[in-house]
């Protein structure tokens, strides 16, 4: 796959060694969160203010979202856009990921700073991406 003039692999990570971590707020990451637990990831979820959900450690708050992502194999956002969460995955987020993670956009929105998460692509510390950009025409499809 292409993205922008950049060559994206598609891996499909094996849940038995993989660390999901999902940005979730509201019923949809939730939902999200339980599924894949159940599929047997290793999730975590990160919200804004404290939250529980069984079997799935819960971060939350500014000052843990760079724990947060410090051991994240795959990172799904599905955070709605807000002033708080414009630009949220920038280069300094990404910096906290291991070498090699990926990265999933499900929110389609202003999260993800493009250019930071492309710089980050071309210099290996994010392995794969599957963005969804503002305008999904971008691929020349609709999703």
């Amino acid at each position: 796959m292409s993205y922008q003039g950049h060559a994206v692999p598609l891996v499909v990570p094996s849940c038995i060694t993989t660390y999901c971590r999902l940005p979730v707020a509201g019923v949809m990451g939730g939902a999200a969160a339980d599924l894949l637990s159940e599929a047997g990831y290793q999730v975590a979820c990160w919200t804004r203010t404290p939250h529980d959900r069984e079997g799935i450690t819960c971060y939350h708050g500014m000052a843990e979202l760079r724990q947060f992502v410090s051991t994240t194999d795959v990172l799904v956002c599905l955070l709605p856009l807000t002033s708080s969460t414009r630009g949220l995955i920038n280069a300094q987020l990404l910096d906290c990921l291991p070498k090699g993670a990926t990265v999933i956009n499900a929110a389609r929105g202003g999260h993800v700073v493009e250019g930071d998460l492309l710089a980050a692509l071309d210099a290996g510390q994010v392995r794969n991406m599957v963005p969804m950009p503002r305008n999904e025409l971008a691929f020349g499809k609709s999703f």
